[in-house]
Order: structure tokens, then C-alpha cells, then sequence
């Protein structure tokens, strides 16, 4: 077993933080990924998930970057993400968000 801070300092978690701070770091991390386009989000979870599972990585490539092209060229979420971009500001993603499931017909 080992603790955060260790498994920070060796490159298995990306970021720790102390007991106390947890439920304010994991807040602080669905906020900012709430900001995100949730198509993208979706996609990278896919992908991730067929990747672990993968046995042919040159396969899981071709797969990737037909589910990128597919992606790029079928979420009008791009769209404001590239706008956002060339116009330095950030992205407005909340016309593309799907609305919460207990309020969907």
C-alpha cells in the first residue's frame, strides 16, 4: 500500500491531495469537467475503455482515429469549441449539453 502523495511522487495518479481536501478537489475537478463538452467526454471514456481492453494496437489506432474523424466532423459542439478557440475566449457548451435524465419525456 501506498499513500497519495508517493504514488504522486511516482507517476500512478497525476495529482494528490490531503484527506481533508478530497471533497473539495473532486468538486473542483467535476466543475471544470462539467465545462467540457459532454460528447467529447463521452467519446474519451469509449475510447479509453476499448483501448484497456485492446489487444492489436495498431487496430485500436485505426479505431481511434475513425471515432475522432466521425466526431469532428458530426458534433456540432466542435464548432464552438474551434470558434472559442481562434476568438481567445472560453467555449460556451450549454446549448449542446443533453438535458439531466429525470427530465428527459
Amino acid at each position: 500500500m501506498m499513500d497519495g502523495a508517493t504514488a504522486a511522487h511516482v507517476g500512478l495518479v497525476s495529482h494528490a491531495v490531503p484527506g481533508e481536501q478530497v471533497t473539495a478537489a473532486a468538486d473542483a475537478l467535476a466543475a471544470r469537467l462539467a465545462r467540457h463538452s459532454q460528447t467529447a467526454l463521452t467519446q474519451i471514456k469509449r475510447l479509453y475503455r476499448t483501448a484497456a481492453a485492446a489487444s492489436d494496437l495498431e487496430a485500436e489506432m485505426d479505431h481511434e482515429r475513425d471515432t475522432l474523424i466521425r466526431h469532428l466532423s458530426e458534433d456540432p459542439a466542435v464548432s464552438e469549441g474551434l470558434a472559442a478557440f481562434a476568438q481567445k475566449r472560453p467555449p460556451d457548451f450549454a446549448p449542446f449539453r443533453a438535458a439531466p435524465a429525470e427530465t428527459r419525456p
